[in-house]
């Protein structure tokens, strides 16, 4: 069951960049 908690730490981490990516591109428009 430890695979279940280190995906969810990676979408963690994705959704950080998602996040950046999206105020970054908020901002350029």
């Amino acid at each position: 069951m430890d695979f279940m908690t280190q995906n969810w730490y990676h979408w963690m981490h994705l959704w950080k960049y998602f996040l950046m990516i999206m105020i970054i591109l908020s901002w350029a428009i």
